[in-house]
């Protein structure tokens, strides 16, 4: 019953990495059209034309909306609250600041995707210190219960009171608990928020 739950998590994390990914693309193309003279929804319908899923079809579905009459700030609002990315919202509420002041919308653009370029380079680094923390993690939470396994199948009568006598099971029980709260520990100790 959690495996389908856990399985669409992971499609959307990895969908809203991918979209992220192809954002600063995206901010990009759009400041190039605006210096080329284009208008800011010209600009925006090269990205549904020019690139690919899932980003194409966000802003798309956000053009679609002008088109039948929501302002465009508001559909870029809703598509904020449909993704619920950081970088998006950086550009999301950047653009509306601009257009509400009268900004040069090419030149916040150019910022914008030379921030987030960034932004995502130094998560990748972050990443890449990380993971032999994460990896041994994940080591040391999976070595016990492989002991035990290999024990149980090397040495059942060694193994049995931990599973029928109150002592064992409470032992077992303790190790799980403890199991998850080195978990827990080795997590939050790996993972850095930018």
């Amino acid at each position: 019953f959690v495996a389908p739950r856990f399985y669409l998590r992971h499609l959307e994390r990895r969908r809203l990495q991918k979209f992220e990914a192809q954002l600063v693309d995206a901010i990009t193309l759009v400041a190039n059209s605006l210096r080329a003279g284009m208008s800011l929804a010209q600009g925006l319908e090269m990205v549904t034309r020019e690139m690919g899923p899932p980003i194409r079809l966000e802003f798309g579905y956000a053009l679609q909306e002008n088109r039948f009459g929501k302002p465009l700030p508001e559909a870029f609002e809703a598509m904020k609250k449909r993704v619920r990315s950081e970088d998006l919202a950086l550009v999301v509420n950047a653009m509306n600041i601009a257009m509400e002041t009268g900004g040069q919308l090419s030149e916040v653009f150019n910022r914008l995707a030379d921030s987030t370029r960034e932004r995502h380079r130094i998560k990748g680094r972050i990443a890449t210190l990380t993971s032999q923390g994460r990896l041994q993690g994940i080591v040391m939470t999976l070595l016990p219960w492989f002991m035990a396994v290999a024990l149980y199948v090397l040495d059942r009568e060694m193994m049995r009171p931990m599973f029928t006598t109150l002592p064992g099971q409470l032992m077992l029980a303790s190790v799980v608990v403890l199991e998850a709260v080195g978990w827990l520990l080795v997590s939050r100790i790996v993972s850095v928020d930018i």
